[in-house]
């Protein structure tokens, strides 16, 4: 895992895909994001609903591939206007969880409560959101 490769799919130019695939290359070159890379497996769905724009996010035995778009059956979705996800991507994290009293995890936490920002599958699928936030984020 720690060689993945990560590809854009072929028309992929919004801002919002290629921000979040920097962030998951930035964080590939880190231990702690190389580790929660290991237990992510299956598809994210990521929808910033002011822009109306979508983004997949397939994670693969040995690649990732990030795309413009919905594909069905994501196993994680995360919905919200564009600047709370970017947010996601500024959270810094303590050991296994993220630091939210940290600025960043503030600002997540605070339009994860007011409704702005919405995570299907914390509950169910905890350990790979957990990761998935891991690797995106500081």
């Amino acid at each position: 895992m720690a060689g993945d490769r990560i590809d854009l799919d072929k028309g992929t130019t919004s801002e919002l895909a290629l921000a979040l695939r920097d962030a998951i290359a930035r964080n590939l070159e880190r231990e702690e994001g190389r580790r929660a890379r290991e237990g992510l497996g299956g598809r994210v769905l990521i929808r910033a609903e002011d822009t109306d724009r979508a983004v997949t996010i397939d994670f693969e035995r040995d690649r990732i591939r990030v795309g413009d778009g919905e594909q069905p059956a994501p196993r994680i979705r995360i919905a919200g206007d564009e600047d709370a996800i970017l947010a996601l991507t500024r959270v810094p994290f303590r050991g296994p969880v993220p630091k939210a009293w940290s600025s960043g995890g503030r600002q997540a936490l605070k339009r994860q409560l007011g409704g702005e920002l919405t995570i299907r599958g914390l509950l169910l699928r905890s350990p790979s959101v957990l990761r998935l936030l891991r690797l995106l984020s500081a």
